[in-house]
């Protein structure tokens, strides 16, 4: 992450930023380039090119990838989520979101939905029933169902 007066970086290519920031070219893999929300960018790096980016001024901070778990607890939850996660008495007044999910059909009844827009990733698939030509379900059509990841 560069600070914000050195916003410019992450506005080159990878070859260009490599060269503007002093790296060695053998000792970096540049994955992505951040530029809209966030000013940096994700690469694999030699201890040569880390120390480098560690002593460099224009340089925020270095953070190391790793695996994120999102979980929630939601408080006021209503009766009905308070009693899924807590059958004892008396309720808590919360929900505790910490399953993934896995093995989850949703079925979804809407006005349409389109099955092959990208933001199902091909997740998105018809159910026993579709219409023969459409991609696109209206609510007299099947619904469809997205298999878990």
């Amino acid at each position: 992450m560069f600070h914000d007066d050195a916003a410019s970086l992450s506005a080159q290519d990878a070859g260009g930023l490599i060269s503007s920031l002093k790296l060695d070219p053998q000792g970096v893999t540049v994955q992505h380039i951040y530029s809209q929300a966030l000013s940096g960018f994700a690469a694999k790096l030699s201890a040569q090119n880390l120390a480098a980016l560690q002593a460099d001024p224009r340089v925020k901070y270095i953070e190391q990838d790793g695996m994120m778990h999102a979980t929630a607890t939601q408080n006021y939850a209503t009766w009905g989520l308070d009693r899924i996660d807590q059958r004892s008495l008396p309720l808590s007044g919360t929900y505790t979101y910490s399953t993934t999910a896995s093995g989850v059909k949703v079925y979804i009844i809407d006005t349409g939905i389109n099955t092959s827009h990208t933001d199902f990733g091909g997740r998105a698939v018809w159910g026993p029933t579709p219409p023969a030509t459409a991609t696109t379900l209206t609510a007299r059509d099947t619904v469809p169902t997205w298999p878990a990841r």
